[in-house]
């Protein structure tokens, strides 16, 4: 050991604790300093995430709408071409009954063409008969 006295010991130990807390206080500023550090870090991460949710909570809404928007745009002509389809159909049963209707008409007049020819031929037939009848008479 050293031939030091004892006041020498003294002085030598109120260096060390000295230089125990001059450690001891950087310590704590560093642990502060960290601590200062890291509530700023998790502010700002809180920030972003808010803007981030925001943002995303935005597009999901702009989106939502946008799907709204086909949805009815998609059930408005859905519902135009059934409309349409049964539209159709009355005017494919009203092309069909006028179909029929002319037929109808078309033998109509055959006939009614028929029944003139002959009523022609009857009277030309009966104008000779009188014709011959007032030469013989």
């Amino acid at each position: 050991g050293g031939g030091g006295s004892a006041d020498e010991d003294d002085a030598h130990a109120e260096d060390e604790d000295d230089d125990n807390e001059d450690a001891e206080r950087m310590d704590r500023f560093a642990l502060e300093h960290a601590v200062e550090y890291n509530r700023a870090r998790v502010l700002m991460l809180c920030r972003l995430l808010r803007s981030k949710a925001q943002a995303y909570e935005s597009r999901a809404q702009l989106e939502a709408n946008k799907y709204e928007a086909l949805k009815k745009k998609y059930s408005t002509q859905n519902e135009e071409t059934r409309r349409l389809m049964h539209d159709n159909t009355l005017l494919e049963k009203e092309y069909e009954n006028v179909c029929a209707e002319k037929r109808e008409l078309t033998q109509h007049i055959r006939s009614a063409q028929r029944q003139a020819e002959d009523a022609r031929q009857q009277v030309a037939r009966l104008q000779k008969q009188l014709l011959r009848a007032s030469h013989n008479g």
